[in-house]
């Protein structure tokens, strides 16, 4: 635990509004029973705003600088130290008095698709489907062609003349791909908040123990209670 003193001295020269934020985040620290570290990379800000808004009840979700989570998560006691490992890149901290592995599986549910942005790498295969369009006849068909979406008119209608595959996984999308797929309708980002890890009353829990089907296991445990009742008859 880090002393009065030691505090004193590392905060003479920090911002008002720096020490006002860790402060912030120790109140909330101290509030719930469940503070977890989430990464929120390429979230856009209007998803965003909606995934905090529809969770508000049960969730709050905080976004502060990493190097101040790290201050406030050190000040805050010897048990949260460990999930500062987690806080990186970028960073929300999650709080709340779920268990968590409903945390986990609340935060799996909300994410949403999204449009892929210029440059970003596809995360799997994207295809156009071949087939009609919404898109009248015009200049649009140029803009497909360019984005390497085979297109033609027929019949008084922009059509997509083969189903293709237009960025493989791994590949870089374009800036004229990204701009047709926002257009078709076409959304390959799946996005939202990832937990990375978790502190649950002096426990600390990863992702990758949190991530169970709730359903399955209760039919496990359920299955295993049977077999013992029948093995003990």
């Amino acid at each position: 635990m880090v002393t009065d003193a030691a505090t004193e001295h590392r905060t003479s020269h920090v911002p008002q509004w720096k020490i006002d934020e860790i402060e912030s985040i120790k109140q909330l620290v101290n509030k719930y029973s469940v503070v977890g570290v989430a990464g929120i990379r390429d979230i856009p800000a209007k998803q965003l705003q909606e995934m905090r808004r529809s969770m508000k009840d049960v969730v709050k979700i905080r976004i502060y600088r990493n190097n101040l989570i790290h201050r406030a998560l050190d000040e805050s006691g010897d048990d949260l130290s460990p999930i500062g490992s987690s806080v990186g890149d970028q960073t929300a901290l999650v709080f709340t008095d779920l268990n968590p592995f409903k945390l986990f599986n609340l935060l799996k549910s909300s994410k949403t698709e999204a449009p892929i942005r210029a440059g970003a790498i596809a995360p799997a295969d994207i295809t156009v489907v071949g087939g009609p369009t919404s898109f009248a006849p015009g200049p649009i068909v140029g803009d497909l062609q360019n984005a390497g979406i085979p297109a033609r008119i027929d019949k008084g209608k922009v059509v997509i003349r083969e189903t293709k595959v237009v960025a493989h996984e791994g590949e870089a999308v374009s800036h004229a791909l990204s701009e047709m797929l926002t257009r078709l309708e076409i959304y390959p980002m799946t996005v939202g908040f990832d937990l990375r890890s978790v502190y649950d009353n002096g426990t600390i829990l990863e992702a990758v123990a949190l991530d169970i089907d709730e359903a399955k296991y209760a039919t496990d445990i359920a299955t295993a209670t049977t077999g013992a009742f029948k093995l003990a008859i």
